[in-house]
């Protein structure tokens, strides 16, 4: 299988996960509800079973890119997909909020193009082309394997 169709692999699993926990704790929401924030802990944002923390992505003023704050996790995924229960490797993934209180069901995702781009490291460089879709929709980042964090 060639990197590129594990990669699209990766995605689509990965957005199934967030999307079957979606469905799974929330049968009958279509918005906000699944995707809240805790009232307790303003710092932490659950999406089915995926606790995320708050968080600084971008982080490359160097550069001439902004520092955005997010909510940040770890994810753990088979190394070899052909052996789920062999050596795991962890992804970053960062959800960057919609401006509305009741976004759609769908996250847009944004993953960086290779070799080495990191989504969470480089979003700020698209972020003016995808900030009009964060008026109705969560945006969900995704490092892949190898890149960032």
């Amino acid at each position: 299988m060639s990197a590129k169709l594990r990669r699209i692999l990766v995605v689509i699993i990965l957005a199934a996960v967030f999307f079957t926990e979606y469905r799974h704790h929330h049968p009958g929401a279509t918005g906000r509800a699944a995707v809240s924030a805790s009232p307790a802990k303003p710092d932490v944002l659950h999406i089915g079973s995926l606790t995320l923390h708050s968080c600084a992505i971008g982080n490359r003023v160097d550069d001439g890119l902004p520092t955005i704050s997010a909510y940040c996790n770890d994810f753990s995924v088979p190394e070899d997909w052909s052996a789920p229960d062999g050596r795991q490797i962890v992804l970053k993934v960062a959800v960057l909020r919609a401006d509305t209180d009741k976004p759609s069901a769908d996250l847009v995702t944004f993953l960086d193009g290779g070799p080495g781009g990191a989504a969470t490291e480089d979003y700020g460089a698209v972020e003016a082309g995808i900030n009009p879709l964060r008026e109705s929709h969560q945006v969900l980042l995704i490092d892949q394997r190898g890149t960032g964090g």
